[in-house]
């Protein structure tokens, strides 16, 4: 009985996941990690890239051009 407990908490746990909810590894009651899908994952990585590159964009601003 314990083994179809954990198999059906991992089937919840990877439904959550996939269905783009992140979630929590608690320890204590106190995030140790978070599970989250490639696609989300994907998305944050983009972001991440954006704002560096926006803070390329705003230090170059004003600057010298080529023309």
């Amino acid at each position: 009985m314990d083994n179809l407990k954990l198999t059906l908490n991992l089937l919840d746990l990877y439904c959550r996941i996939a269905g783009g909810n992140a979630v929590a590894v608690l320890n204590h009651n106190k995030p140790e990690a978070y599970l989250l899908s490639v696609k989300a994952y994907e998305k944050l990585l983009d972001a991440v890239d954006d704002l560096a590159l926006l803070k390329v964009i705003q230090k170059r601003r004003g600057g010298k051009t080529i023309r």
